[in-house]
């Protein structure tokens, strides 16, 4: 069970990175909001490669699934903090 919960966050996660940085490289705003933009799109891609795609692959292997487990939760709190 704590290794679908892992998985379906991490899921949920790269669906919000996902969404986040292909807003960011599409986004047609004046200079300094595209720049901001890039910003924010890099931050959630060094969040996603840092915490959820560790997560995903733990729980890929059925390992250390705690840790896992508070992996794909901490990108999920800081991006819904931001957005």
């Amino acid at each position: 069970m704590l290794r679908i919960s892992v998985m379906i966050l991490a899921g949920i996660g790269t669906m919000l990175w996902l969404w986040v940085a292909g807003t960011a490289l599409i986004i047609d705003a004046y200079q300094m909001g595209e720049g901001i933009a890039y910003v924010f799109g890099a931050l959630s891609t060094l969040l996603f490669l840092v915490f959820t795609l560790p997560a995903l692959i733990l729980a890929l292997k059925n390992r250390a699934l705690w840790t896992a487990l508070v992996l794909a939760i901490v990108p999920l709190i800081s991006l819904l903090i931001f957005l």
